[in-house]
């Protein structure tokens, strides 16, 4: 008995000499950048980085928290519990045509660099963060990647934003848990790629709402997420249209209700896979769980052949437990 103890403590050990030689075998460097190029020129792109009473207008992370950062003229900074922290000053972090400035995402001390670059009447504007993750955060190296590259595209996109004439409506409103009940009506099913999705659920709907007869009066349009594989990047769902009856004639599909976690988004639905990157994001910071037995829903709530492109009103659902 003894000697099936003491090898079961020798098995015990080895394994967990085993797994933490390979966590510290993994590259602990978190590199991610991100580029866009900016249809102005150099010093117009230069002033908004450099004018830090504007940062909050176009910083990612603030989105989630608005009230954890602050601008003045010659700092800005933001603390939140959620996703990190960070301080720019402009009399030393700010040199010709970069910024560079040290800041913590989601655990890990990181220096960022900012950099532009004028290509005719263009500018490539470069967004970079190397960070060290502590041996216990190696594991999750992807996976941080992957959401700091997110965050940086969002970043961009709204620093673009913030140069145009007219700037586009982009705003999230992250909401609570709401209870839905169990939906009936009419769908249909999709199965291929991201790049795919759009003219297809223009053409789905379209004679999903031609099935209808004139007395029936459909709810907000919406689709369902069932499965999504981010590495090959397809999805399966289901363009759905809620109804209260369904017609003789008419095959009824249904939606299962339950917990979820609302999100408005007011924008462009082009700038959707960027949202719900945030959306997922969110949840993650705040420690909600998501039910993946059930499907995500994005619902339209405007129409887009009467509706401004960014005054587009998109409410997602996110299942959770």
């Amino acid at each position: 008995m003894v000697t099936f103890i003491a090898t079961l403590i020798i098995v015990v050990l080895a394994l967990l000499a085993f797994a933490l030689g390979l966590l510290l075998s993994l590259p602990k460097e978190l590199r991610v950048a991100q580029s866009r190029v900016l249809q102005h020129p150099e010093r117009q792109v230069a002033e908004l980085i450099s004018n830090l009473n504007l940062w909050h207008k176009w910083n990612p992370w603030l989105l989630h928290d608005p009230q954890s950062g602050s601008s003045e003229e010659s700092a800005h900074h933001w603390n939140s519990h959620f996703f990190g922290k960070g301080r720019i000053e402009s009399d030393k972090d700010i040199q010709g045509d970069s910024l560079h400035f040290m800041a913590e995402f989601k655990g890990v001390p990181s220096r960022v660099e900012m950099h532009w670059e004028e290509q005719d009447s263009e500018t490539e504007l470069t967004w970079k963060i190397n960070g060290r993750l502590p041996w216990h955060q190696r594991w999750k190296q992807f996976k941080l990647q992957n959401q700091l590259k997110q965050d940086l595209q969002l970043g961009l996109l709204l620093v673009e934003n913030q140069l145009a004439e007219s700037p586009e409506t982009f705003r999230i409103k992250f909401g609570n848990r709401v209870e839905l009940a169990e939906v009936t009506g009419i769908s249909q099913h999709f199965f291929g790629n991201f790049d795919e999705i759009g003219d297809y659920a223009s053409e789905a709907f379209e004679q999903l709402f031609a099935k209808l007869t004139v007395s029936q009066q459909p709810q907000a349009p919406l689709t369902a997420f069932h499965k999504v594989d981010l590495i090959s990047l397809t999805t399966e769902c289901e363009f759905f249209i809620p109804l209260h009856e369904i017609e003789p004639g008419q095959e009824a599909s249904h939606l299962p209700g339950g917990a979820f976690y609302r999100i408005d988004y007011y924008g462009a639905q082009r700038h959707l896979e960027l949202v719900w990157n945030q959306a997922l994001q969110h949840l993650q910071a705040t420690g909600i769980r998501i039910d993946r037995s059930r499907p995500y829903l994005e619902e339209y709530l405007t129409d887009p052949k009467t509706t401004a492109e960014d005054a587009m009103h998109t409410v997602l659902y996110l299942p959770i437990k």
